[in-house]
């Protein structure tokens, strides 16, 4: 689309500030380790599961660490920290994901901060082509989850008449396919 026949570099560069890096230490500091940061809503709805889903994916992946809730306004568990709407800036996410163990995102603007930084990310991906958005990034693991709603490949956003309000395998999927991922970055000796 850009004329590009290729593009050999495919690395994405975000700087963090000292101050936002600061903050975010302040932030972090007495959190449990590994700090698991969860995109909760995609800035495309029909990317990422449902509130309810996203909050039962949160109390789960609790059990491996602590888990802050960034990024949306879905119901948060008592054992996850919301900071849903809390953090105020494009920098302070980046410096809060910068010292994050791992992120679990969407096809959407956390995952692609977490690839910047190079901080592995499990990434959610449902109608969309992961090799699309996250190809060649060597710290994302995409979860690849139009076959839980019945797709052979991803429908690209192209939805079937089954998923107008939300895709199918975004509600389908099993939860624990992404705490396995979470867990094969945080233990990968495992």
């Amino acid at each position: 689309g850009l004329g590009l026949r290729e593009l050999p570099d495919l690395k994405m560069v975000c700087n963090v500030s000292p101050e936002d890096r600061s903050t975010a230490t302040e932030r972090l500091a007495g959190f449990v380790r590994p700090i698991i940061v969860v995109q909760a809503e995609a800035s495309v709805s029909i990317r990422c599961p449902s509130p309810e889903r996203m909050a039962a994916l949160g109390a789960l992946l609790a059990r491996l660490g602590t888990v802050v809730l960034m990024g949306g306004a879905v119901p948060c568990p008592p054992d996850v920290v919301d900071w849903q709407g809390s953090v105020g800036s494009v920098g302070l996410a980046a410096a809060i994901i910068e010292q994050a163990d791992v992120v679990v995102g969407h096809d959407s603007g956390l995952t692609h901060l977490a690839n910047a930084l190079r901080v592995p990310c499990a990434a959610l991906f449902g109608p969309g082509a992961p090799e699309l958005r996250v190809g060649g990034q060597p710290t994302c693991r995409p979860l690849r989850l139009w076959e839980y709603g019945g797709c052979a490949e991803p429908c690209k956003d192209h939805r079937q008449k089954a998923c107008r309000r939300r895709p199918v395998c975004l509600e389908s999927f099993p939860l624990e396919l992404v705490a396995e991922a979470v867990e094969s970055v945080l233990w990968p000796q495992l």
